[in-house]
């Protein structure tokens, strides 16, 4: 089922998201954050997640954020993210299958 806001992206011309099939559509998620169009100066629209409501209600703890040189020795050798990266000209980080439904957000 396309949504307004997957057609939005789609008219703006960034449709390579919806063209290699990253989103999976599902009906109820206990894990919800609100998605946030911008325009750009091309008259294209660039979709972020809000994940800041999530990040409240999150727990907390007292383990750091690794440096980023370590990110990067980490994911070294992965091919499909240079694929990735290369393909969506941002930096993006393999994710576990467990994990896919805390990153839900609304696009109705």
């Amino acid at each position: 089922m396309i949504t307004p806001l997957l057609e939005l992206v789609g008219q703006g011309g960034d449709s390579k998201t919806a063209q290699c099939g990253i989103f999976i559509s599902s009906r109820v998620s206990k894990w919800l954050a609100n998605v946030v169009p911008i325009p750009k100066k091309d008259s294209k629209v660039r979709v972020y997640v809000d994940f800041r409501d999530l990040n409240k209600a999150s727990p907390k703890d007292d383990f750091s954020l690794p440096h980023n040189n370590m990110l990067v020795d980490s994911m070294a050798g992965h091919s499909m993210l240079s694929f990735m990266e290369e393909f969506f000209e941002y930096n993006q980080s393999l994710m576990a299958l467990e994990d896919m439904e805390k990153t839900s957000f609304i696009t109705e």
